[in-house]
C-alpha cells in the first residue's frame, strides 16, 4: 500500500472479520473506528470529523491538513502491519522500516509526502505556516513596566522599565556615570557606637538608571574618612566603564594603587565599589547576588553573636547577657573577656597583660560557660594584643577551663612565623584573617596550616569577588570560613550573599547591638531570626539604602569637606 493513496477526507470500513489493529495502538476517533471493526460491523463511509458549522477558507484548509496527516499516519500503520515487519511485536527494526518507505524516501525525501507532487504536497507546508502564525499570536508580551532585553527576556526593576544592553562595537553598553561616597556617623544618634565611629557607603550610578551600593567602612579612629576620599579618587577610572565587567574593573583598581601597598587601604576602597557593581548586575538581571555566584547552598545563613554584652563588666553581668542571647536563638557567642586591653583595641602595646586582668578574663568566660552549657560555642577574640608566650598561655588556659570554640587573632597579623609557633603549641583552635586582605595573604595560612578557621572581611578584602575566591581556596584545604563582620549593613548583606553559596561555611559574625542602626539606614529591615539571617529574593543585594536617612547621618567633617554628594 502506497502512502498518500487514500482519499483525504474519508475511507471505507472493512467487512466483518477483517484484521484490525488493537484499539490500544490507536488514538482518538481511530480507536473508536477500531472497536467498530473488531465487533464485525461493516457499514457506509465513516466520516473522520463531526458535522459542524460552515468553515471559512482558512479553517477549511487547516481541517483538511489535519485529516490528510491522519490518513497518512493510518496508511503508515497499515504498511507496517502488512509489510516486511508483519508479525513482529513492537516497532520494526531499522532495515525493515527502511523497506516500508516509498520510493525516494530513503534518499532524503520526506516519507510523509506522496510520491507524485500534487496539490496535497503543499498541505504540510501550509500547516507549518499556520502553526507558526498561531504561536506568534499566542506568544506572551511584556506587561506594562517591563522591557525586553536582547535575549527576548522580560525583566522588571522597581516597577519601571530597565533595558539591559550588551556591549557592541558602537558603544551602546550600559555605562557608569558617577561614583559617590557617603561617610555616616551613626553613633551620633545612638549610644551603641563611639562618636568617632564611621561607616562609608558607596553608590555607583549608570546611564540606565540602575544604582548599586556597597560599603567600604574601616574602623576605628576616622579611617572611614580616608576610604571615602579613596572612593572618590576612583571616580575618574570608572566613569564610562561597563559595570558588568566586574573582574576586569577589580584588577584595574587593585593595580592602580599598587604603590600604596596591595592590601588594607586599597582593598577597602575597592570593596565598596565591587559590592556596588554586583548589586547593579543583580538588579539588571533580576537576580539576587547569590544566584549569580552559583546559586544557594543553603536557605539561611547561620550567625554567631557579638556585641551582646553592652555595659557588662563583671562575670555575673556577662552570664546574664549570654543567657538572654542564647534564649533569642543563638548557639555561638563571641567576646573579648580581657577588659584590661579594651583601651588599646587592636593596638599592640607590650604583648603583656596583668595577672589580675588575665584572671578576670578567665572568670568571665567560666561564668558564661556555666549558664550556656557545653553545646553553645564560646569564641574568644584577642584582637592581636599579645606576644607568642602570652598568647600560648591564654589559649591553653581558656581551652582547659572552658573549652572555647576558637582563639581569634592571638598575635598581630604581621608575623606568620609567630603564628606558626602559637598554632603548634596552643590547644585551642586558632582563627585568623580579619586583617588579611587578599587571596595572596591567605596562601601561607593554608599552605602552612596556620589556622583552623579563617575570617576574611568582605569590606576590607576586596569585596564580594575576593571573598568568594578566598572561600574557594579554603575549601581546597578543608578549612571552614566564618567572615568577620563588625561594620554596617552593607557588610553583613554582601557577606551573607557569598556565604549562601559556600560549602565550607561555618558562621557569619553578627553584631547584635547594631541591628537598630542597620534598620535605620535601610528602606526595609533585614530579616534576623532564630540565630540566622534570611536574605530577600529580590535582585541584587535585595535591600537598598534609605538615602534620606544616610544624608541625615552624614559625618559633619565629611559634609564640611565638600566631598558629600547629594
Amino acid at each position: 500500500m502506497v502512502r498518500g493513496a487514500l482519499p483525504a477526507r474519508e475511507h471505507r470500513c472493512p467487512a466483518a472479520g477483517a484484521r484490525a489493529r488493537p484499539a490500544a495502538d490507536l488514538r482518538g476517533r481511530a480507536a473508536v473506528h477500531a472497536v467498530r471493526v473488531r465487533s464485525g460491523a461493516a457499514g457506509p463511509p465513516c466520516r473522520l470529523h463531526h458535522a459542524g458549522r460552515r468553515l471559512d477558507g482558512r479553517h477549511q484548509r487547516a481541517q483538511e491538513d489535519r485529516h490528510h496527516g491522519r490518513d497518512l499516519l493510518r496508511a503508515d500503520l497499515a504498511a507496517q502491519r502488512d509489510g516486511p515487519a508483519a508479525g513482529c511485536r513492537g516497532r520494526p527494526r531499522l532495515h525493515d522500516r527502511a523497506q516500508l518507505l516509498p520510493a525516494g524516501a530513503q534518499h532524503g525525501r520526506d516519507p510523509l509526502l506522496p510520491e507524485v507532487p500534487g496539490p496535497e504536497a503543499e498541505l504540510p507546508r501550509r500547516r507549518r505556516h499556520a502553526e507558526q502564525e498561531a504561536r506568534a499570536r499566542l506568544r506572551p508580551r511584556p506587561r506594562p513596566g517591563f522591557c525586553v532585553d536582547q535575549q527576548g527576556l522580560a525583566c522588571q526593576w522597581r516597577h519601571r522599565a530597565v533595558q539591559v544592553r550588551k556591549f557592541d562595537p558602537e558603544g551602546t553598553q550600559v555605562k557608569i556615570t558617577d561614583v559617590r561616597a557617603h561617610v555616616v556617623r551613626p553613633g551620633k544618634t545612638n549610644n551603641t557606637l563611639p562618636a568617632d565611629w564611621q561607616w562609608t557607603f558607596v553608590t555607583v550610578h549608570t546611564d540606565e538608571g540602575i544604582t548599586g551600593w556597597g560599603e567600604s567602612s574601616n574602623v576605628p579612629r576616622d579611617t572611614s574618612l580616608l576610604t571615602g576620599a579613596g572612593v572618590l579618587a576612583c571616580r575618574e577610572a570608572l566613569v564610562g566603564e561597563d559595570p558588568s565587567d566586574i573582574e576586569r574593573l577589580w584588577h584595574k583598581l587593585y593595580r592602580r594603587y599598587t604603590y600604596l601597598g596591595s592590601r588594607g587601604f586599597p582593598t577597602t576602597v575597592l570593596s565598596g565599589i565591587d559590592i556596588a557593581l554586583w548589586d547593579i548586575k543583580g538588579k539588571a538581571l533580576g537576580k539576587p547576588i547569590y544566584e549569580l555566584l552559583g546559586g544557594k547552598f543553603r536557605d539561611d545563613v547561620r550567625l554567631y553573636a557579638n556585641g551582646w554584652f553592652e555595659n557588662c563588666s563583671t562575670p555575673a553581668q556577662y552570664a546574664r547577657a549570654a543567657k538572654r542571647t542564647v534564649a533569642s536563638g543563638h548557639d555561638a557567642l563571641k567576646l573579648d573577656p580581657f577588659l584590661e586591653m579594651n583601651p588599646f583595641h587592636t593596638m599592640y602595646q607590650t604583648g603583656q597583660i596583668s595577672p589580675e586582668g588575665e584572671q578576670l578574663g578567665y572568670d568571665i568566660v567560666a561564668a558564661i560557660r556555666e549558664v550556656v552549657g557545653p553545646k553553645v560555642e564560646v569564641l574568644i577574640d584577642a584582637h592581636g594584643h599579645y606576644n607568642v608566650p602570652v598568647a600560648i598561655r591564654l589559649g591553653n588556659n581558656l581551652w582547659e577551663q572552658s573549652k572555647i570554640g576558637w582563639f581569634e587573632e592571638p598575635l598581630p597579623p604581621e608575623s606568620f612565623v609567630g603564628l606558626k609557633q602559637v598554632r603548634e603549641h596552643c590547644k585551642a583552635p586558632i582563627c585568623v584573617g580579619e586583617r588579611l586582605f587578599t587571596r595572596w595573604d591567605f596562601l601561607p595560612v593554608f599552605r602552612d596550616r596556620l589556622a583552623d578557621f579563617i575570617m576574611p572581611d568582605v569590606t576590607w578584602t576586596g569585596g564580594i569577588s575576593e571573598l568568594k575566591r578566598i572561600a574557594t581556596m579554603a575549601e581546597a584545604y578543608y578549612v571552614p570560613i566564618s567572615p568577620h563582620n563588625a561594620q554596617g549593613p552593607g557588610q553583613i548583606l554582601s557577606g551573607a550573599h557569598v556565604m549562601m553559596t559556600v560549602p565550607n561555611f561555618y558562621r557569619l559574625e553578627h553584631a547584635v547591638s547594631f541591628i537598630p542602626l542597620y534598620q535605620s539606614l535601610l528602606q526595609e529591615p533585614m530579616n534576623f531570626h532564630d540565630g540566622v539571617i534570611t536574605l530577600p529574593k529580590k535582585p541584587g543585594l535585595g535591600i537598598d539604602l534609605d538615602m534620606d536617612a544616610v544624608r541625615a547621618a552624614l559625618d559633619p567633617r565629611w559634609k564640611d569637606s565638600g566631598a558629600a554628594s547629594t
